[in-house]
């Protein structure tokens, strides 16, 4: 589903990202761990065009992203949370929705599927999205994105500065469309909640992927946390 090889990116001619190449499959959570710095947001970026890659292939169902427009991305089936939900703040929870729905080229029926996982979404349709909770900010970040009905999906750290009740809905939200056949790339700080959930972790030092394993092994070398986050 999505291959990265040998990418590299940054900003203003600094380098972040050195060479990373990443492998995921449909219905299957990547985890992406690493230290303040590491270039995880920067890798969110560069799949999602955002960021120019310098060198290397971004390979989505066949399709280079490299090669096409950042605004085109979206439309591959490619669903994108980014750190700090960047919101369209000053409008309605129904419009920051409807631009979810017109990226994707989806009906409402795609809509009621999203209110249906977020309940709380559909009591709010009429609020704008800055005088939301946290949690509900999240929620609408992530309905948003889901309004494309991607077959991927990417998110940068999806539980910060939640209370417990929210994060075990994102979690279950992860779990439920993994079941659906959704591909998850994900960024997370929170190494007892990726454990729970995720198939594979990454670790990304200095802008450069390191090991790579199953949760399991993770699970089972919890040194391996010491060595590379300090935790």
């Amino acid at each position: 589903m999505l291959e990265l090889t040998s990418v590299s990116s940054g900003y203003a001619g600094a380098q972040v990202l050195r060479e990373v190449s990443l492998s995921l499959n449909a219905g299957e959570i990547v985890c992406i761990l690493g230290r303040n710095g590491a270039g995880k947001t920067t890798m969110m970026k560069t799949i999602m065009g955002l960021l120019k890659a310098s060198q290397g292939q971004i390979i989505f169902n066949g399709t280079d992203l490299t090669t096409i427009a950042p605004h085109k991305i979206a439309g591959c089936g490619i669903g994108y949370v980014p750190q700090g939900r960047r919101l369209f703040s000053e409008l309605t929870v129904a419009e920051n929705l409807e631009i979810g729905l017109m990226a994707g080229n989806k009906s409402s029926a795609t809509l009621d599927k999203v209110l249906g996982m977020f309940p709380r979404l559909a009591e709010r349709l009429d609020q704008r999205a800055n005088t939301l909770s946290g949690g509900e900010q999240q929620m609408l970040a992530t309905g948003r994105a889901l309004c494309l009905e991607p077959q991927l999906l990417l998110l940068d750290e999806p539980t910060e500065g939640l209370q417990p009740s929210m994060i075990a809905l994102i979690r279950d939200t992860v779990v439920a469309l993994k079941k659906q056949g959704v591909g998850i790339l994900l960024v997370e700080q929170r190494v007892d909640a990726v454990l729970s959930i995720a198939d594979k972790v990454m670790f990304l030092e200095n802008g450069m992927n390191r090991d790579v394993m199953s949760a399991d092994h993770l699970r089972d070398n919890p040194d391996l946390l010491k060595k590379y986050i300090g935790v």
